[in-house]
């Protein structure tokens, strides 16, 4: 039996491929290695990316809703699976595991979070509202009306909330969900609701009637603003409550800078806008339109927005640092675009999966952010920087 040199050395030919096939895949590492180097010298660093659920009994669901702690270390998520809710799952590290709840199975219609992510609230569809006070271990219910509730939101710490259900008015709680009040709003289809830190302001959108609500009592009385009737849809709101922004169907965006009473339209286009973003400070702004595919910013606290350079995407939801400057956009299977300075120009990253809908969150830096797929996984990507 011939050895491979002497092989080689019989059939010459067989050896000359042989050295081309291994050249050609040498080139090809090394060539793979220096666009993988200046990707990460473009982006300062790289991102290691993890399926968090694969193999487990979460893989595979529709990762329904997601809420987090501000540090992104402790989370929560309502999974969608085998046609049937599947109840609460929570991690207390980044989503490295999860453990499943006592939840009753078709809670989390909607989910709230403390900043800390130790005070917890949900909400069923048709049903009662639950709280947990344990970073989202244990579920109580609450002495809240069954009701076809349909959104849910709290102030920084978790102590004041309001919930909004359909033709049903306007909820509010200041004692960490156990106890709820009827407010004096109207019995219409609530769209969304937001908070300022400290729960003194509220701020909700009307659904049926597109009017917007303020309330400066945390939720107790509501006023109608001069704001028009929209088809509104994203509302956000500076972290002292002076300051919103909302963004319509097929309109544009308006801000208010008077605690939400008065509002003047931007120079936002008209787009089907389907997620609004804020830094902590309130001067930098993103927004994101799912249908033409663009994001536009504004360093102005809303004022007016000029359009990014990123691609034509049918970009879903966004994330945030605190600070504004690192920013991500979750667009459909497998592609997320980075930002690094405040939403002006963005880089593609990939990961796989072959799923459309979905959603992301970020970290107070940036450095860390968890994307969840529609029927997929959960994904968690954490920034490696070259300068360490």
């Amino acid at each position: 039996m011939l050895s491979l040199k002497d092989y080689f050395k019989k059939y010459p030919k067989i050896w000359m491929i042989v050295k081309i096939i291994l050249t050609f895949g040498v080139l090809a590492i090394l060539l793979t290695s220096i666009l993988s180097y200046i990707s990460r010298k473009k982006l300062g660093g790289y991102w290691e990316i993890t399926n968090t659920t694969k193999g487990t009994e979460l893989s595979g669901g529709d990762m329904h809703r997601i809420t987090s702690s501000i540090d992104g270390t402790k989370l929560v998520v309502k999974i969608y699976k085998n046609n049937s809710y599947g109840g609460i799952y929570y991690s207390l590290n980044s989503g490295k595991t999860w453990t499943r709840s006592n939840a009753p199975k078709d809670l989390g219609y909607s989910i709230t979070s403390s900043a800390d992510g130790t005070k917890l609230a949900a909400i069923e569809s048709n049903g009662g509202i639950y709280y947990s006070h344990d970073s989202g271990a244990t579920w109580i219910k609450s002495e809240a009306p069954t009701k076809p509730w349909d959104f849910i939101t709290s102030n920084f710490d978790g102590t004041k909330l309001v919930a909004i259900a359909i033709n049903g008015g306007i909820y509010y709680s200041h004692d960490s969900g156990a106890t709820w009040i009827k407010s004096d709003a109207p019995n219409e289809s609530w769209w969304s609701i937001t908070s300022n830190d400290n729960g003194t302001i509220f701020t909700a959108i009307s659904a049926i009637k597109g009017g917007v609500y303020y309330s400066h009592d945390s939720g107790v009385t509501w006023i109608q603003s001069n704001a028009p009737n929209n088809s509104w849809r994203n509302i956000t709101s500076s972290n002292d409550g002076t300051k919103f922004v909302i963004s319509a169907i097929d309109e544009g965006i308006y801000y208010s800078h008077d605690r939400g009473v008065t509002w003047t339209r931007s120079n936002a286009p008209d787009r089907y806008w389907s997620s609004l973003i804020s830094s902590n400070d309130w001067t930098k702004l993103v927004a994101v339109e799912s249908m033409s595919g663009q994001i536009y910013y504004s360093h102005d606290s809303g004022v007016t927005w000029i359009q990014s350079n990123a691609l034509n995407e049918s970009f879903q939801s966004i994330a945030s640092s605190l600070d504004g400057t690192k920013l991500a956009a979750r667009a459909p299977y497998g592609k997320i675009y980075t930002s690094n300075d405040s939403g002006i120009t963005w880089n593609k990253i990939s990961y796989t999966s072959n799923k459309y809908g979905g959603n992301i969150i970020s970290n107070t830096d940036g450095t860390k952010l968890i994307v969840t797929d529609e029927e997929g996984d959960i994904w968690s990507l954490i920034f490696h920087s070259l300068a360490k």
